[in-house]
């Protein structure tokens, strides 16, 4: 009877360490079905946060969007209230093309300034300026068609194009 005793307890052994191990089996499938679960929601979580952080930055480019409407809004009504609107404004074309003098350079470009009732507004200002020596000066007026030769006091071609706009009365 030793003998069938021996092998009862091997198999009750055998069978407790089968237990065993299937335990440890079903332990470690769920223990890595959970893990994979918590990769995939932190991944979630992620593109969440992102998502978050996207609309954040849309509401707050709307509020500054808000805020210039509301800047823009006063500036039209407070030129409104002054009487600034585009029909209480006279229009004049400005359109120089020719080539002119230092001095009077200095004295157009001075007069394309703003002021208190008008306001220039330029669409073109360039200013080409001929050489200084004299041989250098000839060469220049005659590859330029811009600056004629018989012209003795010009030393700069003044291109200005644009509008005075003058608040009517």
């Amino acid at each position: 009877m030793l003998a069938p005793s021996r092998v009862g307890k091997r198999w009750l052994l055998a069978l407790l360490t089968a237990i065993v191990v299937g335990c440890a089996f079903y332990s470690l499938y769920f223990t890595l079905a959970a893990y994979h679960m918590h990769i995939a929601e932190d991944g979630r979580l992620q593109s969440l946060q992102i998502y978050q952080k996207r609309v954040e930055q849309r509401v707050r480019a709307y509020d500054r969007y808000q805020q210039l409407s509301r800047a823009a809004q006063a500036v039209i009504a407070k030129a409104a209230q002054v009487g600034a609107n585009p029909g209480s404004w006279d229009r004049y074309q400005v359109n120089i093309d020719r080539p002119v003098s230092f001095a009077e350079l200095a004295e157009l470009v001075a007069q394309a300034e703003h002021g208190a009732a008008y306001y220039f507004k330029a669409q073109r200002l360039e200013v080409i300026v001929a050489a200084t020596n004299g041989a250098d000066q000839k060469q220049t007026a005659k590859e330029s068609s811009s600056i004629e030769p018989d012209n003795e006091g010009a030393e700069a071609l003044l291109m200005i194009q644009g509008a005075y706009l003058v608040r009517g009365r």
